[in-house]
């Protein structure tokens, strides 16, 4: 009767021990912002950052967090076990020693602590073997995939990501005007406008209810209807752009990739193609194309031409609106109220570099270390943000490509990031390029995109984006403009 008492108690704690350890396997909710996090806290779960590693002609991403989890989960269960041993041990103990006379007290206190060692041993044995046979078996390996190579030709879009935007004052260019648009969709987006007085307006609540209407007319018709397209330096109105030497002939081999037809001939066309073939299988094409257009300065007026032919006089012809990172939000900020200036931006945007951690004229200043930013740091940054904010990545080496894009999450839209190009990969929830295409008529372009989430969209920027270059991620305030 008393074996069979004491089994059932072991088949008990049997039960509970599986019960438990299916419980904590349950209990893992991966956060796709960054690390898993775990809704019940096991202590020898420790999850680390992705890593990427380049191995011959690839890149590949090693994904830890399975193999940490179950190597966590393992070291819990056995710390468990032992416990539950120890345990055993002690009420064995406990009825050897109170046993007395009672022959069968006794032997069942000798056999529990017996059976308890023995448990023990079974453990510890088993673990030793694994350590013995492989050491792997005990830390197991990453998941490893291997990141597929996008085709850096494939829109306008791509050929930002690799060169950045270039501010237009720089050319003697005057600032953004939204004002008197012409064309269906410029006018619908310059209606909204109003007197261009937003920062005159008495209350904060009236402000955002002002800029929350522009935006998400922008986004509704920039975006989802296709009626903005990425041009470099480009102005609202597409009368112009901005493209330097080396995009411009990033979009004459684009071009020729595509198969677009141009009036493009000679020397100039010898190089497009020579260099097309240089780039063909390359991870990074940026130095390839920056020195063929060093060595031929004598064909960027042409380039350039072409490309200004090519995507600014469609788009403008279908009244749709242009710009790029920089002056697409300039414009929709002068939409706001008529201040915003390039001369507005020079105290808040430093271009090529980062501002100073400590600075009083940002929201925060986030700085790489070790070719990422840090995922708990983006998130605690992103608590600090406000609806209207705007936010600058920006490299400080090798290229030293940059991007800007606004946040607009507080405000119940349905989507926390709106950007014009794309610097980042994130939960998007509405991407206007291809319609801005075939609304201009052209094979492929970037323009308007709206992400769902501004974690997981400066989580993508701060592990993708630094691996190169040091660099940083900040915001700043504009609705806060005196």
């Amino acid at each position: 009767m008393q074996k069979k008492k004491n089994n059932i108690r072991l088949s008990r704690l049997a039960r509970l021990a599986a019960s438990l350890f299916f419980l904590l396997r349950a209990s893992a909710v991966l956060a796709f912002e960054g690390k898993p996090t775990l809704s019940v806290l096991i202590p020898t779960i420790k999850f680390t950052d992705l890593i990427t590693k380049v191995e011959g002609a690839g890149t590949y991403l090693y994904i830890p967090w399975l193999a940490q989890y179950i190597v966590g989960l393992y070291k819990y269960a056995l710390g468990i076990a032992t416990v539950i041993a120890t345990v055993m041990i002690v009420i064995g103990g406990f009825q050897y020693v109170t046993g007395g006379g009672d022959a069968s007290r006794v032997g069942a206190g000798k056999k529990r602590i017996s059976e308890a060692v023995i448990g023990l041993v079974l453990l510890y044995a088993s673990y030793a073997i694994l350590a013995t046979v492989s050491p792997n078996l005990l830390s197991l390996d990453a998941i490893k995939i291997l990141k597929i190579k996008a085709d850096p030709f494939k829109s306008m879009e791509y050929a930002f990501v690799d060169f950045g935007t270039v501010e237009a004052d720089a050319y003697g260019n005057t600032p953004t005007d939204t004002s008197g648009g012409t064309g269906e969709y410029r006018k619908e987006m310059s209606a909204v406008c109003g007197g261009h007085d937003g920062l005159s307006l008495g209350s904060d609540a009236e402000k955002i209810e002002r800029l929350k209407k522009i935006i998400s007319t922008w986004k509704t018709v920039g975006a989802d209807q296709g009626g903005a397209i990425y041009v470099r330096g480009g102005d609202f109105k597409c009368n112009y752009s901005v493209a330097s030497p080396n995009f411009a002939l990033q979009q004459m081999i684009s071009l020729k990739k595509n198969d677009v037809a141009t009036d493009l001939s000679g020397e100039c066309a010898d190089v497009v193609t020579k260099t097309a073939a240089a780039v063909v299988g390359v991870e990074k094409t940026g130095p390839i194309i920056s020195s063929a257009a060093k060595e031929n300065a004598q064909c960027a007026k042409t380039w350039i031409k072409i490309y200004n032919d090519y995507i600014t006089v469609p788009p403008r012809k279908a009244g749709m609106a242009c710009g790029d990172c920089v002056t697409f939000m300039l414009s929709l900020y002068e939409c706001f109220d008529k201040s915003f200036d390039w001369k507005y931006l020079g105290t808040v945007r430093t271009p090529d570099a980062c501002p100073s951690e400590k600075s009083q004229n940002h929201v925060f200043v986030l700085k790489s270390k070790n070719h990422v930013i840090d995922s708990d740091a983006i998130r605690e940054a992103a608590t600090k943000l406000k609806f209207g904010d705007m936010i600058s990545w920006q490299q400080t080496a090798g290229s030293k490509v940059g991007h800007n894009f606004l946040y607009t999450g507080g405000a119940g839209l349905g989507y926390e990031i709106m950007e014009m190009g794309g610097g980042g990969n994130g939960d998007v929830v509405s991407r206007g390029g291809d319609k801005a295409a075939k609304n201009a008529g052209l094979k492929s372009a970037a323009g308007v995109q709206a992400h769902k989430s501004a974690v997981a969209y400066l989580m993508s920027v701060g592990s993708n984006f630094f691996k190169e270059s040091p660099g940083c991620i900040y915001a700043y305030r504009p609705l806060d403009k005196k």
